[in-house]
């Protein structure tokens, strides 16, 4: 009989690969536009080329986006081509209410957001 290897984790990939809180947070920010950018890149549905006219880069950047490879990128640009793009940066800034306790950072998709509650109004 084959043992089940079961593992818990800390909810943050990054904090159990070894990484500080402060280079996860950056991480986890960085991750959550990479998905945001390339996803807002496959939905466009243009020519790499124009896309690539509008963010003001060369068009194999525009694949490497594309395809989820943007370490090259800062999150001031990734931000910045979400922008470009029409779409809207949402960051709020709440005090953890927990005593003596860090913070901690929260990415929401606001379209999946958006979708979840007209589907909640359109029940209610």
């Amino acid at each position: 009989m084959k043992e089940k290897l079961q593992m818990t984790g800390s909810g943050d990939i990054f904090i159990d690969l070894g990484f500080s809180e402060e280079e996860a947070a950056e991480l986890n920010i960085h991750s959550f536009l990479s998905w945001a950018i390339q996803d807002a890149v496959r939905a466009n549905g243009s020519r790499q080329a124009i896309i690539a006219k509008k963010l003001g880069i060369d068009q194999p950047k525009v694949s490497k986006i594309r395809n989820g490879n943007t370490d090259e990128f800062s999150i001031g640009r990734l931000a910045g081509f979400l922008l470009d793009m029409g779409y809207d940066i949402h960051i709020g800034i709440t005090p953890q209410p927990k005593i003596d306790s860090r913070g901690e950072i929260l990415l929401i998709d606001m379209n999946k957001r958006r979708k979840s509650s007209k589907n909640r109004r359109a029940t209610a």
